[in-house]
């Protein structure tokens, strides 16, 4: 009874709600929506997502245009596992050797982990010409720590968890093929739904703590969107791609002051924030194996700008943020060694094919400061794919 009268509260929340009557400090709107992505290990081995390159189900998301010559794919589920690593060493540090960098002033980090969980939801299909899919993912992330290393901020905790829905469907077709050359496009059209919680709370408090679950601030984000994309291929070997992500991407974004204003629909603030466009460039090489013995199944090299704008707008190694590249060797199609960089932090993994199931390791550094080497934490993916 109790799942029926949430699910039936969060399909209420879809609906604009009445404004509540001021009071208290209304919850800020945030200033930017972060884009749907699911925390594959696949894609975080090879440097994620990469336009030229696309061969499975994530084609939905990393390039339409891939659909107009895909094999058939079919997924029933996937548990995919994302923990970022904690660091400790700032707890024994003195605020002025941690705070050379904008990060640092901010907040203090001692412990921090944090946690993506996408699926058991990975429904979905994909064939020449056509896909779909519906997908969830849960978000956990912790940190403790002190603000200002004074001793009544010293220990804290903050904590953001959100759900995430989304439906996806896309169409590829060919524009033209003529035998040393193809061109293809596509397009998708996506559909979303993020519910988040973020309280803030002190580890002394537990009690405070669960009794002011109920008086933390909601939000919830309602999203659309569209991708267009655009793949070359010469030979049959190398791949140049050019991809907008989110061109069109309204999200109506709404705070509600506590879980008691969301089962009232009174929010404090909404507004319609707009997702970030995103063109992406990329290339890829993947030479014909038909030469090699049948244990060396395929080769692939790939690299992209994953944001033309802002990699035009920065200047230095800042750059770098908008740059991936990435390879995977497969060996007797079953067992599959991948490496990358993306904004030059680097990643490896290694993947396994039981034909109905697979499994995929994924190890990389996540920067989590304003500028490189701020705040650098090791991260780590594993993921079960239900699929064929």
């Amino acid at each position: 009874m109790k799942r029926k009268v949430f699910f039936l509260l969060t399909l209420l929340s879809l609906i604009p709600a009445r404004k509540a009557a001021a009071q208290g400090n209304t919850p800020a709107l945030p200033d930017s929506i972060i884009p749907y992505e699911t925390p594959a290990a696949r894609i975080r081995a090879y440097g994620g997502f990469h336009a030229a390159y696309a061969d499975d189900l994530y084609a939905l998301f990393s390039n339409p245009a891939a659909l107009a010559d895909i094999n058939e794919q079919v997924s029933y589920a996937e548990l995919s596992a994302n923990v970022v690593d904690f660091n400790l060493f700032s707890l024994f540090l003195d605020k002025e050797e941690t705070a050379s960098s904008k990060f640092a002033k901010q907040a203090e980090l001692g412990l921090q982990i944090s946690a993506d969980v996408s699926g058991p939801l990975a429904i979905g299909k994909v064939k020449p010409n056509w896909g779909w899919g519906f997908f969830n993912v849960s978000r956990l992330s912790v940190r403790w720590g002190g603000l200002d290393g004074t001793k009544e901020e010293m220990w804290y905790a903050y904590m953001r968890a959100s759900e995430e829905l989304l439906w996806i469907g896309a169409y590829g077709f060919r524009m033209f093929d003529t035998g040393t050359l193809t061109g293809d496009l596509g397009f998708s059209v996506k559909t979303f739904y993020r519910l988040s919680y973020v309280p803030r709370v002190w580890l002394q408090m537990i009690k405070s703590f669960l009794e002011g679950i109920s008086k933390d601030p909601f939000e919830s984000q309602l999203g659309i969107g569209v991708s267009i994309g655009a793949v070359f291929t010469a030979h049959d070997v190398f791949s140049f791609s050019l991809v907008v992500h989110d061109p069109f991407s309204p999200v109506y974004t709404v705070s509600y002051r506590d879980i008691d204003n969301f089962y009232k629909q009174e929010f404090a603030d909404n507004a319609v924030i707009p997702l970030t466009a995103r063109p992406a460039f990329g290339i890829a090489w993947k030479p014909d194996m038909t030469w090699s013995s049948y244990s060396f199944s395929s080769f692939v090299l790939m690299a992209d700008i994953t944001n033309i704008i802002e990699f035009l707008r920065e200047r230095g190694i800042e750059r770098f943020r908008y740059v991936s590249a990435g390879v995977e060797i497969t060996l007797l199609e079953v067992f599959s060694m991948r490496a990358g960089i993306d904004g030059l932090s680097p990643a490896f993994g290694l993947g396994f094919d039981f034909t109905k199931m697979k499994l995929d390791l994924a190890f990389y550094i996540r920067e989590i400061g304003d500028d490189f080497g701020d705040f650098s934490v090791m991260a780590g993916t594993v993921s079960i794919l239900w699929r064929y």
